[in-house]
């Protein structure tokens, strides 16, 4: 099994594994908590998180009789210095194709065979676009600029203080009566 990583920009600058040990997907999902006071959570929100992916993939030591200018290993190396912080398209064969990836690390080394292996984290992420939308201005009502319909006069506001409420009216008579007992 092999896969393709795409700049995705430039179609034409692409990496193909010539073999991959696995791929991994790590599905996440952000649930808040918050205490309440019977010692308890309660969680009122989830959030997914942008996808994180992980690759395994093997370049090749140049087939035996091909001779070329830059071997696929330092072609490889040369593809990822190239494309950090790009935007690239990761293809594979079982799980599909993947837009708008990031490469958040990559690390590479040589086996017993010679062969480059590469450990690839990848994260799909949500760009963020700017969008102008146009808010018109705010315009009264017809009747509020008139002065007439809905709006009317209620007189001034109080000047002076109007005192404080008898204490019955606002705590009511049984709570008077209760508070006699203490």
């Amino acid at each position: 099994m092999s896969a393709t990583l795409l700049n995705q920009f430039n179609v034409a600058d692409t990496l193909t594994f010539d073999a991959i040990e696995f791929v991994r997907f790590e599905h996440v999902i952000d649930v808040t908590d918050h205490p309440i006071e019977d010692g308890g959570d309660v969680s009122d929100h989830a959030q997914v998180r942008a996808l994180p992916m992980t690759v395994r993939g093997i370049i090749a030591v140049t087939p035996i009789g091909v001779v070329t200018a830059v071997s696929p290993r330092e072609a490889a190396v040369a593809w990822f210095e190239r494309n950090q912080g790009n935007l690239i398209t990761p293809i594979f064969p079982v799980r599909g194709t993947f837009a708008d990836v990031l490469i958040t690390r990559w690390v590479h080394e040589v086996n017993q065979l010679e062969q480059l292996v590469f450990d690839v984290g990848l994260k799909q992420v949500r760009l963020a676009s700017p969008v102008a939308v146009p808010i018109p201005p705010r315009v009264p009502k017809a009747d509020v600029q008139t002065g007439t319909g809905s709006e009317q006069d209620t007189g001034g506001q109080a000047t002076e203080s109007v005192g404080s409420p008898p204490v019955a009216s606002v705590l009511g008579t049984a709570a008077l009566g209760a508070a006699a007992l203490f």
